[in-house]
């Protein structure tokens, strides 16, 4: 049996997760940073939720801050795969951190993913400056904190 080592975590990003969706039409982008996990699982639901009424589209999510991803984040990204391929687009995996390369690894997910790696030393590709939903709320950069029933976060 093959042993494999464990990714190192970054120091520099909270405990804590986070997801995140740009506002854009195509492709739809989301980011993941920190612990995605089942403390998650509201956002993640919140995310798919805007996937599945939003217009269909490519969508690309941004891994590489991510820590850790366990079997609540596995879900989400198998299910956005299946959503996305139903109405015959593509989700890609955008510079997955050694964490997520590890369990898709071990979980032998990685086949059913397309990856695409940021140039090295950059994460330009995970930058959004386009309006986004954290969780609930839409947030245009620059701007204040708007929840999707329109209230100030």
């Amino acid at each position: 049996m093959e042993t494999l080592p464990l990714p190192s975590p970054r120091s520099t990003l909270p405990p804590w997760g986070s997801v995140s969706c740009c506002a854009t039409p195509h492709p739809h982008r989301l980011a993941f940073v920190g612990e995605v996990d089942i403390a998650l699982e509201d956002n993640l639901d919140a995310m798919f939720s805007f996937l599945s009424h939003s217009t269909a589209s490519d969508v690309a999510i941004c891994l590489h801050d991510v820590t850790f991803l366990d079997s609540t984040g596995l879900d989400f990204l198998v299910r956005v795969q299946e959503q996305v391929q139903a109405t015959g687009h593509t989700l890609r995996l955008v510079a997955p951190s050694a964490a997520v390369r590890w369990v898709l690894r071990i979980s032998e997910l990685t086949p059913l993913f397309p990856i695409e790696n940021a140039p090295a030393g950059s994460a330009a590709t995970c930058e959004c400056r386009s309006p986004r939903i954290d969780g609930v709320r839409v947030v245009v950069p620059g701007q204040r904190a708007v929840g999707m029933d329109g209230a100030a976060g």
